[in-house]
């Protein structure tokens, strides 16, 4: 059993509002990811700031425990928090992650700590699966300064794989590793959303 974990509680600085918030179809974005998760993961739960209480979304909820580290606080925070191990990180602003991929990277975590998707050369860890004993070692980065996600994977056993062993397709891709960070891509995924479902639903997926 593992346990997908929605990370929503950057300060979204270059979209000017939470992307959480944003509608697509009708439904906000982290509606939608719960939606579309909530089939393929028993357990799931959100990292969130005190601020953002998203009351409407119903599934248990923590907090960052360390302000203004960005979200290597809310991988620490996540990990601490969910019932089952490994952990799936969903950062809230890849809107058309796929619980199929995510499944597919538990499956391959076998002995290694964390398996994180290297997509066109870049990694995703924030679409990634970890351990929970990691929450030690990323609390230790924090205390020690160090705030990026990736600050432990040198001394972590970490599986990398590639969009070809994860079964992808370019055009899959290019929309289930799509990260929404500024007006211009929100706009893309509206335009694009009716795309996304064709994507999905043609690899067995649902569309809540």
């Amino acid at each position: 059993m593992s346990t997908a974990c929605i990370l929503a509680g950057g300060q979204s600085t270059r979209m000017g509002t939470a992307k959480a918030t944003l509608l697509l179809d009708g439904k906000t974005v982290l509606e939608h990811l719960v939606q579309t998760f909530q089939p393929y993961f028993e357990d799931m739960c959100l990292v969130t700031r005190l601020d953002l209480s998203y009351s409407t979304v119903l599934i248990p909820k923590t907090y960052d425990r360390y302000a203004g580290v960005g979200p290597t606080a809310g991988i620490h925070a996540g990990l601490l928090f969910a019932k089952s191990d490994p952990v799936l990180m969903i950062a809230v602003d890849m809107p058309f992650a796929s619980p199929q991929i995510g499944l597919k990277l538990v499956s391959l975590l076998e002995a290694y700590e964390a398996v994180v998707p290297v997509i066109d050369g870049k990694r995703h860890p924030l679409f990634s699966v970890y351990r929970k004993s990691l929450a030690t070692r990323y609390e230790a980065a924090i205390l020690s300064g160090k705030r990026r996600v990736e600050s432990i994977y040198e001394e972590s056993r970490v599986r990398y794989v590639t969009a070809e062993e994860l079964g992808l397709r370019e055009e899959e891709s290019a929309f289930f590793f799509f990260n929404m960070n500024t007006p211009e891509d929100y706009a893309w995924a509206q335009k694009k959303y009716e795309s996304y479902k064709r994507l999905q639903l043609k690899r067995g997926g649902r569309i809540e």
